[in-house]
């Protein structure tokens, strides 16, 4: 009895693990969903050859099947105009009206420069909640002047910061800004943009309209290194569907073993023309067999999934089997974040989220197995211990 309820308590316990993890698990997917855009990133290799604003914007509206967002970077202090020496070190990142449709961005209040609004737009500056809580304790600041850098802006909105562990490892520490990029003559983007992102309808992207783009900026984007956020994002999202592909396996291998062990019964009470088997054991194995194929069936429709490989990932099939050209690729995404010495969020967060996810979905495939293995052990040896096993399946005598 003592070893039964232990057995019990093993089983409770590694079923809470196991939903842990699996909650995990979803969690890192959802935000993984909402913290990466499905966007195409470019991210300038020589300044010297960079786009002017003024050529992106042409270039953009030519195409409206894309909605092209730009982007240039710098960092400074902020403060308050009346208490200069309460300051803090943010990010600067000079930028146009399409920012909150190409990236998730929430405002908490309101709104993000626009031509529209009569404020001069070079003057217009949007905070976090948590710069605005900072410097003033209160989030009714907009309209109120603040100091960048020792030139006045005007706060036309805050936007709410994603305060959770991923944006907290991928952040270089610093709260960030955003400006206006037209009328800047100081800022990056007029000597060139460090970042353009291109977010297709649908959210289908076409390396067409890329095309279509680079053409009517002089072909510059060869001297912009490519990342695609969108396969990036379908890739780790991908990740949660092999980890119930692997359980489905791991369950329907098990099916497998009990459907043939009750179809060998069913042979074996027909070959015996044993009745009494034949009115009991065959019956009752007969729907075991349909159960376990039911169940075949519905794990294998359930983790079923379209396999997502985006181009570049796989070598040509010469070199499928070349281990040097995936070390390689590794290699170069990790030291990609570190270009040019600058810091590159996205790149940075997708490799957090790899971590991650690759971590969590480990476990949690282990927990499942030791569970499954612990729960398999359990009702083996219930099923041993009744009065009547002998007779559900059957023992074949040699």
């Amino acid at each position: 009895m003592k070893v039964s309820n232990r057995k019990r308590l093993a089983i409770i316990l590694k079923l809470f693990l196991l939903i842990i993890f699996l909650i995990l698990c979803f969690v890192i997917k959802q935000n993984v969903e909402y913290m990466l855009p499905e966007v195409v990133e470019y991210a300038v290799l020589d300044n010297s050859n960079a786009i002017s604003f003024s050529e992106a914007d042409e270039a953009a509206y030519v195409n409206s099947n894309l909605t092209v967002n730009v982007l240039s970077r710098k960092t400074g202090n902020i403060s308050t105009k009346n208490n200069t020496g309460l300051s803090e070190n943010v990010n600067i990142i000079f930028t146009d009206d399409k920012f909150p449709m190409v990236h998730n961005i929430n405002l908490l209040k309101g709104s993000f420069f626009s031509n529209d609004n009569p404020l001069n737009v070079s003057e217009k500056i949007v905070i976090s909640d948590n710069l605005a809580n900072s410097l003033f304790k209160s989030y009714d600041v907009i309209g109120n002047e603040i100091v960048l850098s020792g030139k006045k802006k005007i706060i036309s909105g805050i936007y709410i910061t994603e305060n959770n562990i991923f944006s907290e490892l991928a952040s270089n520490g610093q709260e960030t800004v955003f400006v206006s990029i037209e009328g800047q003559t100081d800022s990056p983007g007029s000597m060139g943009i460090e970042r353009i992102y291109f977010k297709g309808l649908n959210g289908e992207i076409n390396n067409m309209d890329i095309r279509e783009f680079d053409v009517h900026t002089g072909e510059k984007l060869k001297f912009y290194q490519k990342t695609d956020l969108f396969s990036s994002k379908s890739l780790l999202k991908q990740i949660i569907n092999i980890m119930f592909l692997i359980a489905g396996v791991i369950v329907i291998l098990k099916l497998i073993f009990i459907f043939i062990k009750s179809f060998e019964n069913i042979i074996y009470g027909l070959e015996k023309k044993n009745y009494n088997v034949k009115a009991v054991n065959i019956r009752i194995n007969i729907i075991i067999c349909l159960i376990c194929l039911m169940l075949i069936i519905l794990i294998s429709a359930l983790c079923t999934f379209k396999l997502y490989i985006p181009d570049g990932l796989l070598p040509e099939h010469d070199r499928i089997l070349d281990i040097k050209y995936y070390y390689h690729y590794i290699i170069n995404s990790i030291q990609s974040v570190k270009l040019l010495e600058r810091w590159s969020y996205y790149q940075t967060l997708i490799i957090v989220f790899n971590l991650f996810m690759t971590a969590s979905v480990s476990i949690t495939i282990l927990l499942f197995a030791k569970f499954f293995g612990t729960l398999n052990k359990y009702f083996k040896h219930e099923f041993d211990s009744l009065p009547y096993a002998s007779s559900m399946w059957i023992k074949k005598e040699n």
